[in-house]
């Protein structure tokens, strides 16, 4: 399992623009794709810092990807700066148990 982050800011003015973004073009685009698992958008928002965590089956070259550039293009208008990316492999796992949901999306 692999795992990639995208580390950006995010204008204030722009955060719930933002959110509505990931939620409603990013995500459905991610779970259309082969060995995608899962997703997490994690902010501060009172920096307007942000880290978007991409969990894959297998390791994917992400940041060449078309995909990766459809990404960016929809997100440009609300960031400011550019995003930084890193992959990383997942050595260590530890998956909800019962009884223990994960965040709302």
């Amino acid at each position: 399992m692999h795992a990639h982050t995208i580390q950006a800011e995010i204008r204030k003015e722009k955060l719930d623009e933002a959110i509505k973004i990931v939620r409603e073009q990013l995500l459905p685009q991610l779970r259309e794709r082969d060995g995608y698992q899962r997703g997490y958008v994690l902010l501060d928002r009172e920096s307007g810092k942000a880290e978007f965590i991409i969990v894959w089956k297998e390791g994917v070259c992400f940041v060449a990807s078309e995909l990766y550039r459809s990404l960016l293009e929809h997100v440009r208008d609300v960031l400011s700066g550019t995003p930084k990316h890193t992959a990383y492999e997942v050595v260590v796992e530890d998956p909800p148990s019962a009884g223990h949901e994960a965040a709302s999306s």
